[in-house]
């Protein structure tokens, strides 16, 4: 359950749960560029659950953070960072468990998770679709692991069977 919130990292990027995504050791991006969207910050909860919210908030320019909270006592039970990549015409959330600031964080101990985005263009549902843990090639770069992405990123197989949807909770909650 808590790789879900990976993925909800992001809301806008997202973010998690159903199965087990992709995990990795190769960033995709050493800097990321993209910036963070307004739309896609704020309060998410998961299509058919109320146990738990994922508030997204604006870590940086280019960062976002992502807190899954429980609902019954407002407690946040984990902290994610994450980002948003576009990989020829597709927008992907790579995310990570919130351990230090991304600038000091040693990123040959981070696992990174990697998910499609998409969202409605108000923010309001946010779609993920979790890339197969099922990948058995190791890549040794970024460049490899986006070759890859690239190549397979439109074909089913690639990605989990469910798409997780989340739905932006309304602002005077």
């Amino acid at each position: 359950m808590k790789k879900l919130i990976y993925t909800l990292s992001i809301v806008t990027l997202s973010f998690l749960f159903m199965g087990c995504p992709y995990t990795t050791k190769v960033n995709l991006e050493s800097d990321p560029s993209e910036a963070v969207k307004s739309s896609y910050l704020g309060s998410y909860e998961k299509k058919g659950s109320t146990t738990y919210r994922y508030v997204v908030s604006k870590k940086s320019a280019n960062l976002y953070q992502i807190e899954e909270v429980k609902n019954s006592d407002d407690k946040v039970t984990s902290t994610y960072e994450g980002y948003t990549t576009t990989i020829k015409g597709t927008s992907f959330l790579v995310t990570w468990k919130s351990n230090s600031s991304y600038e000091d964080y040693d990123k040959s101990e981070a696992d990174f998770y990697i998910y499609k985005l998409s969202a409605n263009s108000y923010g309001t549902i946010m779609k993920l679709d979790e890339v197969t843990d099922n990948i058995d090639e190791e890549f040794e770069s970024a460049a490899e692991l986006k070759a890859y992405i690239a190549k397979y990123k439109d074909l089913s197989f690639f990605y989990e069977k469910s798409t997780l949807k989340y739905y932006k909770m309304d602002e005077d909650d």
